[in-house]
């Protein structure tokens, strides 16, 4: 994605998995030979400030998160409003209580 490539070191980060993911067992990368590799070590890091978008894709996620459940909310309102269950008890009848017959004479 375009939005992590400030962050990640693509040409760094290719080299490293290309070197693990080498057919021959002779020259893939071992463990140890991973842990030196300037990607893992720190040793290539460039100088751009990974923070501001950091934070600006987790506010980003963020959001994304709160519009979601404000739109589920909003779906399950219409569903019980369309079942009826948020209708009010018809007039002259108590809330729920069936009418007692009446009584003949």
């Amino acid at each position: 994605r375009e939005e992590y490539q400030a962050v990640v070191s693509t040409q760094s980060t290719g080299d490293l998995i290309k070197k693990f993911m080498t057919v021959n067992p002779k020259n893939r990368f071992t463990c140890a030979d991973g842990l030196k590799h300037p990607w893992i070590a720190g040793t290539d890091q460039n100088e751009t400030n990974i923070h501001e978008s950091v934070s600006g894709m987790m506010r980003k996620t963020l959001l994304k998160a709160k519009w979601k459940n404000a739109m589920n909310a909003t779906m399950a309102v219409n569903r019980i409003k369309m079942m009826g269950m948020g209708a009010k008890a018809p007039e002259g009848e108590a809330s729920g209580a069936a009418a007692a017959p009446a009584e003949e004479s």
